[in-house]
């Protein structure tokens, strides 16, 4: 269900950010790569509140429906997930999801990300800026 799985993602992301604790990256990861693409059609343009695995055989994705929250969910979603995938605290950067980018630091430095993830677990991460005393954290899925 798309609307769930939204919220699953903001409440994971808010709760890793408050307490640190990888566990809820591992949640966040769970939802956006499994449970937020069941409830949306390949095309964007279909979302459902059923689950497929309980249809029996009826499932279908609707066009619209009279409660419509999936389409603005999304939006909201996609609108922020950057911060989803890296979150910043004083000199720290941790990275909770690998992606293929950059990340722009506040001392003017910039971390660039190469990956494959999660097809494969290589990830490769070169700094380029100034020398400063800072950490770079990831987290490792379970």
């Amino acid at each position: 269900e798309t609307c769930a799985a939204c919220g699953l993602i903001f409440w994971a992301g808010a709760m890793g950010e408050a307490t640190g604790e990888s566990s809820y990256g591992d949640v966040l990861e769970r939802a956006l790569f499994n449970a937020l693409p069941a409830g949306l059609s390949a095309d964007g343009e279909r979302f459902t509140y059923d689950t497929p695995l309980e249809s029996r055989g009826r499932f279908e994705r609707k066009e619209w429906f009279e409660c419509a929250c999936c389409p603005p969910n999304l939006a909201r979603l996609y609108g922020s997930v950057g911060r989803y995938l890296v979150q910043f605290s004083d000199r720290r950067v941790d990275l909770v999801i690998p992606f293929a980018g950059a990340i722009r630091t506040d001392w003017g430095g910039t971390f660039r990300l190469t990956t494959d993830y999660p097809a494969r677990g290589h990830v490769e991460i070169v700094y380029d800026g100034p020398e400063t005393e800072a950490e770079f954290a990831f987290r490792i899925p379970d």
